[in-house]
């Protein structure tokens, strides 16, 4: 996963402290979602923005619940770049156009919609039978089999995540990250 977070004591202090500790925290949950070694569903019911998606994502099996909540990656839209596992995540579970759309266009979309950029297994109006119902298919399946061809299927992506990215581009991401926070707040007042 590329290891901690430079702990940037000198330009951003305390706050890029709290940001290296926070990406490492996100990193680290993503890649054991993403890793887990046995059928994993996600029924995305509600909103799924940002890292809410990148979560469902991990899935091997993904509903989409009908209705008219929204579904997006606006990391962009607000100036946040991706880390490099939600990056991995995204790219490994999207296909192309859907991950153009969703990466570079940073909207938010019906579940429709992105159910049709080929996202997801179903679009429902019961997202959580349905997951159930995939999950206990998988389930039924020899476990060495699903693992075997989960792995094949997700190694290439596991490798880029487990590569540690160089510490300047670490740094970089660091930095836009807490200046798109530092943009986002001043409007706010701090």
């Amino acid at each position: 996963m590329g290891g901690p977070w430079p702990a940037r004591s000198g330009r951003w202090g305390d706050r890029g402290r709290r940001a290296a500790g926070f990406l490492d925290d996100c990193d680290a949950a993503f890649a054991a979602a993403f890793r887990f070694p046995k059928p994993f569903a996600a029924a995305v019911h509600g909103h799924a923005i940002a890292g809410g998606l990148v979560l469902a994502l991990c899935a091997d099996f993904i509903t989409l619940g009908a209705g008219d909540h929204k579904i997006g990656l606006t990391e962009l839209a607000v100036g946040i770049p991706f880390p490099a596992v939600a990056f991995e995540i995204v790219r490994a579970a999207c296909p192309s156009r859907a991950f153009r759309r969703l990466v570079f266009g940073a909207d938010l979309h019906s579940p429709a919609k992105v159910f049709e950029m080929g996202v997801g297994d179903a679009l429902s109006a019961e997202p959580i039978e349905d997951a159930r119902r995939l999950l206990a298919k998988a389930c039924d399946r020899p476990a060495a089999a699903f693992r075997f061809a989960k792995a094949s299927h997700r190694k290439e992506a596991w490798e880029r995540i487990a590569a540690p990215p160089p510490p300047a581009e670490r740094e970089a991401l660091l930095d836009a990250l807490l200046a798109a926070r530092q943009a986002l707040a001043a409007p706010l007042g701090g």
